[in-house]
Formats: structure tokens, sequence, C-alpha cells
């Protein structure tokens, strides 16, 4: 049972080539975040991923770029850290204001090489932005991410366990349907 897998082509393969295998995919709902944070920022033009170029980052980049078309009257760009220093970060995202929404995807390297736990990436435009972060899962809101419309992982986890306690009582797991994650929002 996998958890978490943010391509949902990739989870469907797995499902079919591997009749051993089922879990839950991870689909941000970044439409509904911004949806979201454009009634809490009313004057937003541009919409700002925040991210890095690891095949996360990616995943990430696919889906947060799926959504654009959704939005013709914002603007969407990302802030890559792979591409900058962390001085450079925290300059760039201290210039934001209320004309952008921030959106936390994922920071684990800039360009210096340095890598970032989840928490330290959080930290690092925490205390460079002027204006809200929001996030597409529930870590880090409340500890600098202002939060939105998100994956629970707890709710993740008990569909995982409820999947697995299916398999351990002899249910096969090729006839267990492949899940997206059901959101939730919270700030």
């Amino acid at each position: 049972v996998y958890s978490g897998i943010n391509n949902a082509n990739n989870a469907q393969l797995a499902h079919q080539k591997y009749k051993n295998m089922t879990g839950l995919i991870e689909t941000y709902p970044i439409a509904d975040t911004i949806k979201i944070a454009s009634k809490i920022q009313t004057d937003a033009k541009n919409v700002v991923a925040i991210l890095d170029d690891t095949l996360t980052g990616k995943g990430a980049y696919d889906q947060f770029m799926a959504v654009e078309s959704q939005f013709p009257s914002l603007k969407f760009s990302t802030l890559d850290t792979s591409l900058l220093t962390k001085k450079e970060i925290q300059n760039q995202v201290s210039h934001y204001t209320d004309d952008t929404i921030l959106l936390y995807l994922l920071v684990s390297e800039d360009k210096e090489g340095n890598t970032y736990s989840f928490y330290d990436g959080v930290s690092l435009f925490y205390k460079a932005a002027k204006i809200p972060i929001f996030h597409a899962d529930e870590s880090g809101v409340g500890d600098g991410l202002f939060g939105g419309c998100l994956i629970s992982y707890t709710k993740m986890g008990k569909m995982a366990g409820n999947m697995v306690e299916k398999i351990f009582k002899g249910t096969s797991p090729s006839s267990i349907d492949v899940k997206t994650m059901p959101s939730v929002y919270m700030f």
C-alpha cells in the first residue's frame, strides 16, 4: 500500500502492473487553494508557486501549471529555489505584496547545495514574507504556513491503514481501488 504518490498516472500504472499494489494518490488541491486565497487576497494578480527542481518538485510544478487555465485573471509563475541562493530566496520573498498569492509546494534545496528539512524550508520563507503563505497539505499550518484547501495526512494515514487491514483480512490489493486523497480547509 503506497501513500502519497503525486503522479496519478504513475499510481494507476503501478496498480495495473503490480497486482499486489494499491494505495493513495496525493493530488494537491491547488485550484481550491487558489480560489480561497483569491477571496482572502482580493487584490491578487499573481500566483507564485514555491518549489525546487527535484523529482517531487517537478510533480508539484505539473500540478500547479495544470490549473492555470482556470484562473485567466492571474499570472502564474514559480520561485524555483534550485536557481537561487538562500539570500536571494529571502530577498525575493520579502518583495511580494498583497497582489501576489504565495503557494508553498516544496523546498528541499537551493542553488548553493544547501538542503532543507520541511520546517527549515518553511522557516526560510516565513521569516522573509510580508504576506500569508498558502499551502496544499496540512504540514506547517500554524508553524509559518497560513493554510488553504489541503491534503490531510491524518486522513491519508487512516485510509492507508484501512487498506492494509483489508489486505490482512484476505482482500487482494488488486481489488482495492487506488484512491485520491480528499481535501479539507484548514487555516
